[in-house]
């Protein structure tokens, strides 16, 4: 069959098809007629109509008793929730500001000043009453002891020297080390000139925290300390982040407990008490403090308030983890006495009124439960969306925000090829973002029954084409897809636009996880009633557990946490194969590579 018959047959194919829907036999209407002498009712029948009605109303009554409490324990497992993504976003802004000032150091290179430090961390440190400080420590070897403390008696604030604490607490000189990671940009001034040149290395907390943060390169939280600075010795703790630019060092937040953890509830006035306890690598965990609902204050006390196990909503002690810099709190909740407990009348109501409408209540018991169950499931999907989107479009935002912030502050001085590098740097992350929420916004049009089946007569090979130089400019990368068309036909009758997902998204998955120069190729093949898909890369791969897990929703392989993504490509992927009526086969290695089949049927 040449060409032109081959298209001919598309198009005949797609009007039989339409033909076929209009000349379908229709169903036989079934008619059924029933009839009978009417009995007299029993006297034993409305004994047993009794007898179930009883039963069942009071079952109904034990089961609603149980629903309620349900219900009152899920207010409070909500409202402990809600504590606790308050508690954990305004630590994320504060830990946020270190990630901004780790990418203005990346982005100005080793000669960052005193006064440009100050400017750039002044208006964070004024914003967030729990920052006690935010400062810069560079790495400082023996040899070079004697210079750095030339230099702080030059700038006249007051340190002479790098400092240690003694068993009382007291300033001392620091004895020799090999090297010192002495505090030396601090912001705030004022009330924290006694850190200025401490050395972090000398205090066993601190050292640990900043030698593991250096060799994860991550943010990376101490146990809860007595601040150097702080004269009424509350806890607080420090986050670190290396800095890999030369001369090295590292740069820290200095967060005080009471006022981050007073700043994140205020506002919420919900009436739960809340006890803190660092679990890492304490046993048992070590108590951060006491937050009292109803004057909302946070206490750091070394004893908590006993409370009774009855003042519990939970028939477990609540508690939610809360991940700090690698270190792992516990927030433990329990109702403070103005809590608004409310008394269980549903169960004696449900049982008088069961015994009229026995039916009616198991009916709607069973429409209640249903409402519970896909509460609670859809809070744990909004709770995993929201956690997914703001750690996805936290790091290209900040990159926006700070790209073009120094572009801004340094545009005069900037050479051609910079700006270029910068502006190209926004483009790419906002090219992310957006393929992010395109993802989202088809997947939910999917789930909506928005997103319909459309095909149409196309060419493949300039189709195929297009996909691929818009797959190369996204990424930078020419010439890295090995594209190999062996359908015998020109043009094939597919949605156009479904495929365009399919291609874009494996194509993409299939850079993203592949080693630095890329070897993929896309293969295309078939007959007349199929066009089967076939793209192969040389990536990281998966196992077969995780190849039955990769087409849901959000979900990421092990081997794939520190590759940016999102989970959600293979996911739409499979939403276009399904309302295609394809086909889709999965067969990965890992460290060897992945190879995805996807086969369409053409013919309706």
């Amino acid at each position: 069959m040449n060409q032109h018959g081959h298209w001919l047959k598309l198009l005949a194919a797609r009007v039989m098809g339409s033909n076929r829907l209009k000349m379908g036999q229709r169903s036989p209407l079934i008619v059924a007629e029933s009839g009978g002498m009417v009995r007299r009712s029993r006297p034993w029948l409305l004994l047993v109509i009794g007898v179930v009605g009883v039963a069942v109303s009071g079952g109904a009554g034990w089961w609603v008793g149980r629903w309620e409490r349900s219900l009152r324990q899920l207010e409070f497992e909500r409202q402990t929730l809600n504590l606790t993504i308050a508690l954990a976003g305004r630590l994320n802004q504060y830990t946020e500001t270190l990630l901004a000032l780790s990418d203005f150091y990346a982005a100005s290179g080793p000669e960052v000043t005193a006064m440009e430090f100050s400017q750039f961390v002044q208006r964070v440190t004024t914003s967030y009453p729990g920052i006690q400080a935010l400062e810069w420590a560079p790495q400082v070897l023996e040899r070079d002891r004697t210079a750095y403390e030339g230099e702080l008696q030059a700038q006249r604030l007051g340190a002479r020297q790098i400092t240690e604490q003694n068993g009382a607490g007291q300033l001392i000189p620091a004895g020799q080390r090999p090297e010192y990671f002495p505090v030396t940009y601090i912001e705030p001034w004022p009330g924290n000139e006694v850190a200025l040149g401490f050395d972090l290395l000398s205090d066993r907390v601190r050292s640990q925290a900043l030698q593991q943060s250096r060799r994860t390169g991550r943010l990376t939280a101490t146990a809860p300390i007595r601040l150097v600075q702080e004269p009424e010795n509350q806890w607080g703790f420090l986050v670190f982040l290396p800095v890999p630019q030369e001369p090295g060092g590292v740069l820290l937040g200095v967060f005080q407990v009471n006022d981050l953890v007073e700043e994140a509830w205020r506002s919420l006035q919900i009436p739960i008490d809340v006890v803190i306890r660092d679990r890492t690598a304490a046993t048992p965990p070590q108590p951060l403090g006491f937050y009292h609902a109803e004057t909302q204050q946070f206490n750091s006390t070394p004893s908590l308030p006993p409370r009774p196990e009855s003042a519990y909503l939970c028939p477990q002690p609540c508690t939610q983890p809360l991940a700090v810099g690698q270190r792992q709190w516990q927030l433990h909740f329990f109702p403070a006495p103005t809590y608004p407990f409310t008394t269980p009348w549903a169960m004696g109501a449900t049982f008088i009124i069961g015994l009229l409408l026995t039916a009616i209540v198991g009916l709607l018991g069973w429409h209640w439960d249903t409402q519970l169950k896909q509460t609670r499931a859809m809070g744990e999907a909004k709770l995993k969306f929201f956690a997914m989107t703001s750690h996805e479009f936290r790091n290209p935002l900040s990159t926006i925000l700070i790209s073009s912030q120094f572009l801004i502050t340094h545009a005069p001085e900037l050479s051609d090829r910079k700006r270029l590098s910068i502006y190209q740097r926004i483009q790419s992350v906002a090219r992310y973002m957006s393929q992010i929420l395109e993802d989202i916004l088809m997947l939910s049009r999917a789930e909506a029954g928005h997103l319909v089946f459309h095909p149409k007569i196309v060419e493949l090979n300039s189709f195929c084409q297009a996909i691929l130089d818009e797959v190369d400019h996204n990424f930078d990368h020419e010439n890295c897809i090995f594209y190999h068309n062996y359908y015998p036909y020109d043009h094939v009758f597919i949605d156009p636009k479904l495929v365009k997902w399919i291609l874009m998204n494996l194509l993409s998955n299939a850079i993203k996880y592949s080693p630095a120069d890329p070897v993929i190729s896309l293969v295309i093949t078939g007959h007349s009633e199929e066009l089967q898909i076939v793209v192969q890369d040389q990536g990281v791969g998966m196992s077969e557990a995780e190849q039955t897990q990769v087409f849901e929703p959000f979900y990421r392989g092990s081997n794939a946490e520190m590759i940016l993504g999102t989970g959600l490509g293979l996911a739409v992927v499979k939403t276009c194969v399904d309302l295609h009526q394809g086909a889709i086969a999965l067969d990965s290695v890992p460290n060897q590579g992945t190879i995805v089949r996807i086969m369409l049927p053409l013919a309706a």
